[in-house]
C-alpha cells in the first residue's frame, strides 16, 4: 500500500530524546556561565613590572631591586618564577605596561577589589594585626604600612590562558598571600603581619563606599565629624538628589549604613556631593528628590515625578542651555529671556490647533483665542517677571499671532499696525539702562475686540505714564527716553533748521544729549526712520508730525537754557529760552510766567486749607518751588500731555464702530524693580513702589486663580489632596500698600484707630500741617509688624536700618 503521509505528531521516544539533549545543552550552557563568572570573580594578575615598580618605591627600607636581581634573585610573580611570566625574562623597559600610583583607602572591614575592565584591574593588598606563621619563608616584601595599598594597572602584556590560570587555582601563590618571596635570602626588611580568613571582596551593584584616610568629612553646618568614626563605618550609596545650600543648589548621592554601623540622629542624613567628594551629614529638608534623566528636558514641568524647587530650576537650566526658553507650568508658561537671538517657531505651526502645541507665546495666544471662541468670555494675557525680562516683546508677539490667525475686518487693524503701534511706543516709554536699551517704564492694556464671527474688528489701547519726570531727572547710569537720541540723530536738515536744533547745546540740565558714538549715532537714526514710517502707517498727518517734534525740540531748549541758581527764578541763557518759545508758538514773556509764575504747591495748598485766592496771593509764607523744579515741572508736564495725545492718534488709526462681542487682552507693565539688585546706592522711588505694586497685586491674581481656587474647588467636591500652602503670599504684601481693616485682620496698636496701608496714610498726612517722612512710617509700622516673632522675614512690614 502507498505510504501515508508524516502525522504532524511525533513519536513518544523521538519527544524522550528530544528532551534529554534539551537538558544537556542547558547543563552544558550553565557549565559554561559559571566559568566565565568565575573568570570575571577571579582576581587580576599582576604583571612583573608592576611588583617592581613597588619594590623600587620600598627601596629606604627594603633590599634595592637591582642587587637582588644581580644575584640571581627569581620572583615568584603569579605563580611563575622568574622575573617574567612563564621564568621567561621580563620585557624591557621601554615595552612594560604603564601603570599610576593610587590614593591608599582605608577599609577597616575588608579589602574591596574592583573588577577589571577593558585592559584595567584593580589589585587591594591589606595588612593586619595578627602576626603571620612561617615568616621563615617571607623573604622580600611590602613595606609595612597603617593602611592598605591599592594600585590600578594598565595591562600592556598578554593574561594567562584559562588553563594556565585552572593549574594554579590549588597553588599557595604568595601574591595571594599578601607577600612576594624569594628563594634562599632572609627577609632584609620586617614583613607586613596578616591575618588568617582574610579575603577580597569584590565591588558589587552595591557600591559600598570607603572612606578615603585624607577626604574631608564635615557636618550640616560645617562642624567637621569624627574622622575616624566615619573610616569605620560602611555606607552604601543609594539615590541621588538635590542638595540645597547658599549657592544655589548641587547634585549628591545619599549614604545609607551597613549592618552594625551606627545611624545618624533622626532628620539627620549623610549625603556625598558629587562635583567634589565631600561628605557632610545635612538636614532633610534640604535634600529634594530628583527626577529621571529623561525629564530633563520636559516640555511641561507638571510631567516632573518630584517636583521641587531644584529640579524645576535644573530642567530650565538644561533647556536654556539647549536653547529651548519656553517651557509649560501647567496652563501657564516660562519664558527665560535669551542672551542671543534665539529662532522662534512658525506661526503656520499652532494655526487651528488646540492641543498638542510645543510651549511658545504663540501657543498661549492661541489657546486664549479658542477659549474665547468656546465659552464667549472675554481672555487675558499677564506676563509677569522681573525689568528687563522681555514682557513687552512677548505681548507684541502675542497680539501679532492673533490678529495673523483670526484675521479683520477690513484694515481696521493689522499686523503691520501692530508692530507700527509697538514701534512707537517704545520710542517715546522705554528708556536706556545698563540691563537693556529699551526698559518700558508705562502700563499698557491693548484690547482686541472681535466680533460673531470671531474676526477682530477693533483694538483699544490704554496707557498710564507714571514717570513723566524722568524727562528731567535721570540717574547716573539711566539715560532719557529713547524718541530724544532717535530725534537728534534722524532728523532732516531742513526740519533742524526748523526746530533750531542745527547747533547743540554745550550744557544741559535734563541730560538730553547726542551720542558720541558713531555706531549709536546710526542705530539711533535709522530707529527714527522706522519711526516716522510707523506713523504714517497709523495715519499720522505731516503736520500732526511736526507737532510732536516741535514739543520735543521745546523740551531740549528749556533744558539748555538752564535757569538761575540765585537770585529772581529765570532762564539762564535767554537765547535757548527764546528758542523754545519759538518752536512752541509763543512768547519768551509767555513762556517765563508760564513757567515759573504759578506755584504748584501753592495750588496744592490754597485747595486743600480753602484759603482764598486774594488772601493767597497777599501771603509771603509759605512753600515755594525753586526756579528748578519749575523748569523741571513744565518739561515734565509738556512730555505728559504729548505722549497722551501720541495714545490718542493710535487709537484713532485702530478704533471702528463696529459691535465688540468679546475680547482679548494683553496686560504690560513695568517689571520689579530694586535698586539694591542693580547695585545702586539709593531708594526705590515712589513711581517704582507703584510699579512693584501692581507687579505685587498682579501675582495675588495669579496665586489665587492657579492655587486659592483649585483648593477650593477640590475642597469642594471632597477630593483629598496633600499641599501645604506657603506662609509668605502676595495677599500680605499687597495689604501693606492698600488694604483697609476690613479687608486685613490685624490689631492696630490703638485700638481705636483702624490701620490702613501706605496710600491711605499718605493721603492722610498729607493734609496734615508739619508731618513728615518718620511719621508715615511709624503708623505703617505700628499697623503691620508683628511684634514678638522670630523670624522676621515673615513679617508684612520690617524696618530696615537707613
Amino acid at each position: 500500500p502507498p505510504m501515508s503521509p508524516v502525522s504532524p505528531v511525533a513519536t513518544a521516544g523521538f519527544i524522550k530524546q528530544l528532551v534529554r539533549e534539551t537538558e544537556k545543552e542547558a547543563k552544558e550552557a550553565r557549565e559554561q556561565e559559571k566559568e566565565r563568572k568565575f573568570e570575571q570573580q577571579r582576581p587580576a594578575k599582576l604583571d612583573d613590572s608592576v611588583v617592581q615598580y613597588f619594590l623600587h618605591l620600598t627601596q629606604n627600607e627594603c633590599q634595592p631591586v637591582d642587587e637582588a636581581m644581580d644575584r640571581g634573585t627569581q620572583l615568584l610573580v603569579n605563580g611563575h618564577l622568574g622575573d617574567g611570566p612563564d621564568g621567561r625574562s621580563a620585557p624591557p623597559p621601554e615595552t612594560k605596561a604603564t601603570h599610576k600610583r593610587a590614593k591608599p583607602l582605608r577599609k577597616p572591614k575588608g579589602t574591596q577589589a574592583r573588577t577589571a575592565s577593558a585592559g584595567q584591574c584593580t589589585t587591594q593588598l591589606e595588612n593586619t594585626d595578627t602576626p603571620q606563621q612561617n615568616t621563615e619563608q617571607n623573604i622580600g616584601s611590602f613595606p609595612s604600612s597603617q593602611g592598605p595599598v591599592a594600585m590600578e594597572t594598565t595591562l600592556g602584556t598578554q593574561q594567562p590562558s584559562r588553563k594556565d590560570e585552572l593549574s594554579m587555582e590549588n597553588w599557595d601563590s604568595p601574591l595571594d598571600m599578601g607577600n612576594v618571596r624569594q628563594d634562599g635570602q632572609e627577609p632584609s626588611c620586617p614583613a607586613p603581619e596578616r591575618q588568617e580568613g582574610e579575603n577580597i571582596a569584590e565591588r558589587t551593584g552595591g557600591n559600598l563606599i570607603s572612606q578615603e584616610a585624607n577626604q574631608e568629612v564635615v557636618g550640616s553646618h560645617g562642624e567637621q565629624v569624627d574622622l575616624e568614626k566615619v573610616n569605620g563605618d560602611i555606607w552604601y550609596e543609594t539615590d541621588q538628589v538635590w542638595y540645597v545650600n547658599k549657592e544655589g543648589f548641587t547634585l549628591a548621592t545619599v549614604l545609607k549604613p551597613d549592618v552594625g554601623t551606627s545611624e545618624l540622629p533622626e532628620g539627620q542624613v549623610r549625603i556625598r556631593i558629587e562635583s567634589d567628594n565631600m561628605i557632610i551629614d545635612t538636614d532633610e529638608e534640604l535634600i529634594h528628590k530628583t527626577n529621571p534623566p529623561k525629564l530633563d528636558y520636559s516640555e511641561d514641568l507638571a510631567q516632573l515625578i518630584s517636583l521641587n524647587e531644584s529640579s524645576v530650576l535644573h530642567v530650565l537650566q538644561q533647556r536654556y542651555g539647549s536653547q529651548l526658553i519656553h517651557t509649560k507650568a501647567g496652563p501657564n508658561l516660562i519664558i527665560i529671556r535669551p542672551s542671543s537671538t534665539v529662532s522662534n517657531y512658525s506661526g503656520k505651526l499652532f494655526k487651528g490647533k488646540q492641543d498638542g502645541m510645543p510651549p511658545h507665546v504663540f501657543a498661549v495666544a492661541q489657546r486664549a483665542y479658542w477659549n474665547m471662541l468656546i465659552h464667549r468670555k472675554d481672555q487675558s494675557i499677564i506676563p509677569l517677571g522681573w525689568s528687563g525680562a522681555g514682557k513687552t516683546t512677548s505681548c507684541q508677539s502675542a497680539l501679532e499671532y492673533i490678529v495673523g490667525t483670526a484675521g479683520s475686518v477690513g484694515t481696521t487693524v493689522t499686523v503691520e499696525k501692530i508692530q507700527a503701534m509697538f514701534t512707537i511706543l517704545r520710542a517715546f516709554g522705554t528708556i536706556s539702562t545698563p540691563q537693556n536699551n529699551a526698559t518700558t517704564r508705562f502700563s499698557m492694556v491693548a484690547s482686541l475686540d472681535f466680533n460673531q464671527a470671531g474676526r477682530v474688528s477693533a483694538a483699544h489701547l490704554q496707557t498710564m505714564l507714571l514717570e513723566q519726570i524722568h524727562v528731567a531727572q535721570q540717574s547716573s547710569c539711566e539715560g532719557t527716553f529713547n524718541v530724544f537720541h532717535q530725534m537728534l540723530a534722524g532728523l532732516d536738515l531742513s526740519f533742524r533748521s526748523e526746530l533750531h536744533l542745527h547747533q547743540m547745546a554745550e550744557s544741559q540740565i535734563f541730560g538730553i544729549l547726542p551720542f558720541a558714538k558713531v555706531e549709536e549715532k546710526q542705530r539711533a537714526s535709522s530707529a527714527f526712520g522706522k519711526l516716522q514710517a510707523a506713523m504714517e502707517t497709523l495715519g499720522f498727518t505731516a503736520d500732526e508730525q511736526m507737532t510732536i517734534w516741535r514739543v520735543l525740540a521745546a523740551i531740549y531748549h528749556l533744558g539748555a537754557a538752564g535757569v538761575c541758581k540765585v537770585g529772581r527764578r529765570q532762564f539762564m541763557k535767554f537765547e535757548w529760552a527764546q528758542n523754545a518759545a519759538s518752536v512752541l508758538g509763543c512768547e519768551l514773556e509767555e513762556l517765563s510766567t508760564a513757567v515759573f509764575k504759578h506755584h504748584l504747591k501753592l495750588i496744592i495748598q490754597q485747595a486743600t486749607s480753602k484759603i482764598h485766592s486774594e488772601e493767597t496771593a497777599d501771603s509771603t509764607t509759605g512753600p515755594r518751588l525753586t526756579g528748578l523744579e519749575c523748569v523741571e515741572g513744565m518739561a515734565a508736564g509738556l512730555y505728559e500731555e504729548l505722549f497722551a495725545i501720541i495714545i490718542m492718534l493710535i487709537n484713532r488709526s485702530v478704533s471702528s464702530q463696529q459691535l465688540a462681542l468679546t475680547s482679548i487682552m494683553v496686560v504690560d507693565t513695568p517689571g520689579f524693580q530694586n535698586p539694591h539688585h542693580e547695585n545702586r546706592e539709593r531708594a526705590a522711588t515712589f513711581e517704582e513702589l507703584c510699579h512693584n505694586y501692581v507687579h505685587e497685586r498682579l501675582q495675588l491674581l495669579y496665586h489665587e486663580r492657579t492655587l486659592v481656587s483649585q483648593l477650593e474647588r477640590f475642597k469642594e467636591e471632597k477630593v483629598q489632596v496633600t499641599f501645604d500652602m506657603a506662609e509668605s503670599v502676595p495677599a500680605s504684601t499687597v495689604s501693606v500698600i492698600d488694604q483697609t481693616s476690613s479687608q486685613f485682620k490685624v490689631q492696630p496698636s490703638n485700638k481705636g484707630e483702624e490701620p490702613k496701608g501706605l496710600l491711605w496714610i499718605l493721603d492722610e498726612e498729607v493734609l496734615v500741617q508739619g508731618s513728615n517722612d518718620a511719621v508715615v512710617l511709624n503708623r505703617l509700622c505700628s499697623y503691620f509688624e508683628k511684634k514678638g516673632m522670630g523670624n522676621e522675614d515673615k513679617q508684612p512690614v520690617r524696618r530696615c536700618e537707613q
